[in-house]
C-alpha cells in the first residue's frame, strides 16, 4: 500500500519538479528515509532538468562541524540512498550534495556542495 501523502507535498513536489505520482512517492519516501538516517537533518529535495539531476540539501547540526575531508564520503553514500528509492527507469543522472554552513536573515549559506555522477555511484551500489 502507499503511503499516504498530504497535499501540501505533493503541491511543493510538483513545483520541485517531479513530473509522475511514482516519482513523487520516492521523492517523499527519500526525503523521509534521509531525515531517519540523520537524525535531526532538515532534507530539501529538488529536481532540475525535469528528471535528469537531483539536488539534496542537508541542514542539521551534525554537517556544521563535518570536516571538509568526509563531504564527498557522504555526498556518495547520500547518491547510494537515492539509487536505492528510485528505479532504474527514473534515476537521476546526477546528485549533487550541499550541506548548510548556516541560515541567517532568509539567506542560506552553504558548507560545501558536492557532485556525483549516478554512473560512478551505481558502479559502488552493493
Amino acid at each position: 500500500m502507499s503511503p499516504r501523502i498530504p497535499l501540501f507535498v505533493v503541491t511543493t513536489l510538483c513545483l520541485a519538479g517531479c513530473s509522475t505520482i511514482g516519482q513523487m512517492v520516492e521523492t517523499v519516501e527519500l526525503k523521509t528515509d534521509l531525515e531517519n538516517r540523520y537524525d535531526g537533518t532538515d532534507v530539501e529535495l529538488a529536481w532540475v532538468n525535469g528528471l535528469d539531476h537531483l539536488e539534496v540539501t542537508l541542514d542539521g547540526p551534525s554537517f556544521r562541524a563535518l570536516p571538509d575531508s568526509a563531504i564527498p564520503a557522504l555526498a556518495m553514500e547520500v547518491a547510494h540512498v537515492a539509487l536505492a528509492h528510485f528505479p532504474e527507469a527514473r534515476r537521476p543522472d546526477s546528485v549533487t550534495v550541499s550541506l548548510i554552513r548556516e541560515r541567517s536573515g532568509g539567506m542560506m549559506f552553504l558548507k560545501r556542495t558536492q557532485y556525483v555522477s549516478v554512473t560512478l555511484a551505481a558502479s559502488e551500489v552493493r
